[in-house]
């Protein structure tokens, strides 16, 4: 039997992917930096799961001078493109972060990784005790607009490896169940935030839509047209 691929290792990812998302990172910094604000937390410890192109910890060490960043990716591809930003505060780890015994945080960021996990409960609980608090991004991409195109999720599961499909609710209830303490969130809006997204006509169409829906309710606009995504920054409760 053919050993089974793996995307993230084997190339397919990138090719898929070229940039690892990185055009995303200055809004994604800033979003986790509101959330911080909001709650009075400094960290000066921050490490990232699955930290990709890098281009996130990098934005973020810009806004914290006082603080120590360490990023953790098993793709080698991705690998190359994180450690060009190493410097004397930021570090980077090629390999699988649950191996490496060392770690430890005031802040703990895993952005855009629970919908890739197989098991993301579980991947949940056993992430929690490696910081005092954490911050997810999770994608909301079950909504009445994709569930009226199935094939949206066969292409998420294609092109970026989504194996999990969330909304607002269930994400919510998935990081309650898994042991952690909601503090703060806030929505994204990846389809007019994002370099990529917003550059497709379709998608500028649509965002006039979500834009209308937003200003009755951010959570109504994200059940009913998608395009976002839910910042959320917890503490982990389970001993």
């Amino acid at each position: 039997m053919a050993a089974k691929r793996n995307i993230y290792t084997d190339g397919d990812y990138l090719e898929a992917n070229p940039d690892w998302h990185e055009g995303d990172a200055s809004w994604k910094a800033a979003s986790i930096l509101r959330l911080l604000a909001l709650e009075g937390y400094a960290p000066r410890q921050v490490l990232e799961i699955g930290c990709g192109s890098g281009a996130i910890l990098e934005e973020l060490s810009k806004s914290l001078p006082d603080a120590g960043f360490c990023g953790y990716e098993i793709s080698p591809q991705a690998f190359e493109i994180c450690k060009r930003r190493s410097s004397e505060r930021l570090r980077f780890v090629s390999g699988d972060f649950f191996l490496d015994a060392s770690h430890s945080s005031d802040l703990l960021l895993a952005i855009d990784v629970v919908e890739h996990v197989p098991d993301y409960l579980g991947f949940l609980e056993k992430l929690g005790p490696y910081g005092r608090r954490h911050v997810f991004h999770i994608p909301l991409e079950m909504h009445c607009s994709g569930l009226m195109r199935p094939s949206k999720f066969s292409y998420a599961r294609k092109a970026v490896g989504h194996l999990h499909f969330f909304n607002a609710t269930t994400a919510r209830d998935a990081l309650e169940a898994s042991g952690y303490r909601i503090l703060r969130t806030e929505f994204t809006h990846g389809s007019s935030w994002s370099p990529s997204h917003r550059a497709q006509v379709r998608t500028r169409l649509m965002n006039l839509f979500r834009s209308a829906a937003s200003s009755v309710s951010e959570d109504f606009a994200s059940r009913l047209l998608g395009g976002m995504s839910l910042m959320v920054l917890a503490e982990w409760t389970s001993s």
